[in-house]
C-alpha cells in the first residue's frame, strides 16, 4: 500500500512540475511596452515624454486604455494603439504603469504592472552628472593612453616610398588624405576611431600624426592623379628677345593707325 501510495505522490509531483510555468517566464497575454521618446532613461528611473504600447495579438484588440496607478490617462482606438505622455504631468516618485486591453469579443485583460520612478529634470542632471562623467573621463582617458601608445610605437617606423600617382590598395578600412601633405594613404588597422568617419592615424608619407577624415574612392583617385601633377616640374616660359618684342610692337602698330 505504501509503495502505491508513494508512486501516485511521485506521479502527481511530476505532473505538477512539467504544468507549472519555468522561472521567470511569462504567460501573460498582453504585455506593456514603455519607449523614449524624448528625455532620461535610466532603467527604473524616467523622465521626459514616452510613448505607451502593447505586445501581443494586435489583430483582435478594438482599443486599450493605459493606467498610471490604477488611474486612466488615456485610450488608444485605432492601431498600433499607442499613447504618448509626459512623466513632468505626474507627481515625481514611484508610479505602476498598466494597460487594459479591450478585444473585439468584449472581453478585457490587464498587463502586469511595470513600476517606474518619476524623477524630476534636475534629479535628472545629478544622475547624468554621476554616471556619464565618469564613463566619459575613463573613455578619454584610455583614448589618450591609446594615442601616447602609437606615437611611442611608431614614431621611429620607415616613410613609405611610393611614386606620386601610383594607384594603391586602400584595404579594409579604406582611405584618407593627409592634412599635412595631401598625399592619399590607407586607414591603419591600428588608427583610433574618433567618430564614424574620423580616425586619429599617422600618414605614411609624411610621418605626421593627426585627426584623419576617411574619403570616398573617387576623391582618393582624385588626390593621385593631383599629387602626380604636383610632382612634374614646371615648363619654363622662354622670355622673348628683343628682336621678337620690337616685331611685336610693329605688328601692333598696324592696327592702332
Amino acid at each position: 500500500m505504501k509503495k502505491h501510495t508513494s508512486t501516485f505522490l511521485l506521479t502527481v509531483i511530476l505532473l505538477l512540475a512539467f504544468a507549472m510555468p519555468a522561472a521567470g517566464q511569462s504567460d501573460a497575454e498582453y504585455l506593456l511596452k514603455v519607449s523614449k521618446v524624448i528625455g532620461t532613461n535610466l532603467g527604473s528611473q524616467i523622465n521626459g515624454t514616452f510613448k505607451l504600447g502593447i505586445d501581443g495579438d494586435m489583430g483582435v484588440v478594438k482599443s486599450v486604455e493605459y493606467r498610471i496607478d490604477g488611474m486612466a490617462i488615456g485610450t488608444a482606438s485605432e492601431s498600433p494603439f499607442t499613447l504618448v505622455f509626459k512623466t513632468t504631468d505626474h507627481p515625481a516618485g514611484g508610479h505602476a504603469l498598466t494597460a487594459v486591453v479591450t478585444k473585439s469579443d468584449g472581453s478585457s485583460f490587464e498587463t502586469p504592472a511595470r513600476k517606474f520612478t518619476f524623477i524630476t529634470s534636475e534629479d535628472a542632471g545629478e544622475v547624468l552628472n554621476k554616471v556619464l562623467l565618469p564613463i566619459l573621463g575613463i573613455t578619454f582617458g584610455v583614448v589618450a593612453v591609446m594615442m601616447l601608445m602609437q606615437f611611442v610605437l611608431f614614431r621611429n617606423r620607415p616613410l613609405a616610398q611610393l611614386e606620386p600617382g601610383a594607384p594603391r590598395n586602400y584595404g579594409f578600412k579604406g582611405g584618407a588624405i593627409c592634412k599635412n601633405c595631401g598625399r592619399p594613404f590607407a586607414l591603419h588597422m591600428w588608427s583610433i576611431n574618433l567618430l564614424p568617419t574620423v580616425r586619429y592615424d599617422r600618414c605614411d608619407y609624411c610621418g605626421k600624426w593627426g585627426v584623419q577624415r576617411s574619403a570616398s574612392m573617387a576623391a582618393l583617385r582624385m588626390a593621385e592623379q593631383l599629387e602626380l601633377a604636383k610632382s612634374k616640374p614646371e615648363v619654363p616660359v622662354a622670355e622673348k628677345t628683343e628682336e621678337e618684342k620690337l616685331k611685336e610692337m610693329l605688328d601692333q602698330s598696324k592696327y592702332t593707325r
